[in-house]
């Protein structure tokens, strides 16, 4: 767990604990898992992380409260007893995020989150106010329970977020698509029975040249692109399905081209990209290619996007 800053090193609480205050910890722990979103797998500070991430999530795990939130200062519940829902977003977020990439065990790691997002729900009004938001501070303090903030409802929907990929999971069928800067800035997009992936500029740089749709085979119904890109290990089948397909400069699996007076003219990779609709029962998204010739021809390339929730038999 983490002080807020030096001056809470020699600081106790009324029960002679240490002053860790649960929003704070919770900015912490969200960061690791952004951090962890786009850190490589070969970067020398990776295993550092995830062992502090990992570490941090058993800790907080166990100091959850039995109605499924976090108090303001998480040593002493006691003394601070009123629900607080900021920190609280922000570690169901983190958990969550670490169930859905692999690196957290699902069956130990799911009942806190599902128990912490039933917390969370429960702080929401009628009218759709999230309340018991402790205000802008540096460390535990009693509030009005009734308070909400800016930085409480994004840690709410950021913890929704990833309930929401984890409900994907327990579908039979569903379709999802991320653009996924980990190893470089790759689009990809998946259903029950396949996934497949287009490169952005970031690999272009590095000399990969191709408009071209990689496809990746799945031996499972549920959700993996998010998961195998976070682990790095797609080129190698673990139980799940594998990429095993080398798109290099060819179409792929449904790129287009220009065919003119005997060749062909395809755009190199994309260079924006815009997710219209993510899920579950279909993905659109829109790519837009740099202006590229044709033989004389210059042409410049949108391509809209639609992948349903299953294929059929």
């Amino acid at each position: 767990m983490y002080f807020r800053d030096s001056t809470y090193f020699k600081k106790r609480e009324a029960n002679g604990k240490k002053v860790f205050w649960s929003r704070g910890n919770g900015w912490v722990m969200g960061g690791l898992a952004r951090i962890l979103q786009v850190l490589p797998p070969d970067h020398s500070a990776r295993k550092f992380y995830e062992q502090q991430y990992k570490e941090m999530a058993a800790k907080v795990a166990s100091l959850q409260r039995p109605d499924g939130l976090w108090r303001s200062s998480l040593l002493d519940p006691d003394t601070y007893p009123l629900k607080e829902t900021s920190g609280s977003g922000f570690y169901t977020f983190a958990l969550a995020w670490g169930i859905n990439r692999g690196l957290l065990d699902r069956s130990e790691y799911e009942p806190v989150v599902r128990k912490a997002w039933q917390g969370l729900v429960e702080c929401v009004t009628a009218e759709g106010k999230l309340e018991h938001v402790q205000p802008v501070g540096a460390d535990p303090k009693r509030f009005d329970p009734t308070h909400s903030d800016v930085y409480g409802v994004g840690a709410f929907l950021l913890a929704g977020s990833e309930l929401y990929r984890l409900a994907l999971g327990d579908l039979p069928a569903a379709a999802y698509g991320a653009f996924m800067p980990q190893r470089k800035d790759d689009l990809a997009w998946e259903n029950d029975r396949i996934a497949f992936r287009v490169y952005g500029p970031a690999l272009e740089a590095t000399g990969e040249i191709t408009s071209g749709i990689d496809v990746w085979v799945k031996r499972t119904r549920k959700p993996v692109v998010e998961k195998w890109y976070y682990l790095a290990q797609y080129h190698k089948d673990h139980g799940e399905g594998l990429d095993m397909y080398k798109v290099g400069p060819s179409r792929g699996c449904g790129g287009t081209a220009i065919w003119r007076d005997g060749k062909l003219y395809a755009a190199n990779n994309f260079v924006t990209w815009r997710l219209l609709e993510n899920g579950p029962s279909r993905v659109i998204f829109e790519l837009g290619y740099a202006p590229c010739d044709a033989g004389g021809l210059k042409v410049r390339e949108t391509q809209r996007h639609l992948a349903r929730d299953r294929l059929e038999s």
